[in-house]
Formats: structure tokens, sequence, C-alpha cells
């Protein structure tokens, strides 16, 4: 469905309307997930904060804490988006309070490096600093290949503290794991 958004919509509507005459919950969840992710590709903020309000209640009456996970994350990045920082960094620490609770590692990880993102742009580099350390160790812990992105960040912080040995050391590592996995973002 990459780059097809009617196909997407129509996905969309119909998980949404068998999560429905399912009556399952934790399907909801994710239905709503999805729409509100459509939305947020149509630019519908509206549509994308109701689907994700709407996400987090059904994920809440399921007790299904990965959903719950990935609509606050989710919901935070389109904070982060938006400049909304502070929002966008309590949206984070409860997805890192949940996936610490859970011991979801993956989870843990993209938080708090989204996290360290909201922090870098609030001006709190040292947190951000801690936040991208954390995400890099964990990520090289599960031998994900998402390590380039918090090395890449680890680079703008250098950069913006006027570190730049240290910046382009961490650009070049990030460059290296990015080729590795195929990966062009």
């Amino acid at each position: 469905l990459r780059q097809d958004r009617a196909r997407c919509r129509a996905a969309a509507a119909a998980a949404l309307t068998q999560a429905r005459a399912s009556g399952d919950d934790s399907a909801l969840a994710t239905a709503h997930t999805t729409c509100g992710m459509v939305a947020a590709m149509d630019g519908d903020q509206n549509g994308n904060a109701m689907q994700y309000a709407a996400a987090a209640r059904a994920a809440e009456r399921a007790g299904d804490v990965l959903a719950l996970m990935r609509v606050r994350n989710n919901a935070g990045s389109r904070a982060l988006e938006e400049g909304r920082f502070p929002a966008a960094v309590r949206d984070f620490d409860e997805t890192i309070r949940l996936a610490e609770l859970t011991g979801y590692a993956s989870v843990l990880a993209l938080a708090v490096h989204n996290r360290g993102l909201a922090t870098f742009a609030l001006g709190r580099l040292d947190e951000a600093a801690a936040d991208f350390a954390t995400a890099l160790a964990t990520y090289r812990e599960l031998g994900s290949r998402m390590a380039a992105y918090p090395l890449m960040r680890t680079a703008d912080l250098h950069r913006a503290r006027g570190n730049l040995d240290q910046a382009r050391a961490a650009y070049e590592e990030a460059v290296a794991h990015s080729r590795a996995a195929g990966d062009r973002q």
C-alpha cells in the first residue's frame, strides 16, 4: 500500500468496520491507530487526534499495553512535528513508562530517541544527549538497524555544541549503519 493513498484509506476504513463488528477492543485500537495515520497522511490534524484518542480508549478497555504504547508514541510524534515539544515529551514519557513496565525494548528505544528529539528542540541538550545514548545502546543490544537514527541525532547535538570532530565521527558512523541497513532516510 506504500504510496497508494486511496488504497490506504480504503484498507483503514475496512479495518475499522471489521474491528467494530468483531467487538474486540484490541482490534479496534489498532484500526483507530491506522485511521489516525491515514488522517495524518492526509494532513487532517483533527481527524488524527480524534482517531488516536479513540485508539487510546479502546486500548485501555482491552488492557492492550502494546497498542497504548503505539498510540502514545504516535501522538508524541505528531506533537513533535507540530512543534508542541512539552506535549511530545509527556507522550514519550508515558510510552517509556509502559515500555519499561513490559520490557518491550524496541518500543523503549524508539520512545527514548523520540523524547531526545523533543528535549533537543527545547534546548535541553544534556537530556537529549542522554536519551540518544540510551536509544543507541538499546538498539545496539538488540542488533537493530535503527542505530543510525540516534547516531545521527548525537552528531547533530555535537554540531550544535560546536564539537565538530565528534559530530563528524558520529555522522560517519551513522552513514555506515545506514548503508549497511540499506536505509536512505
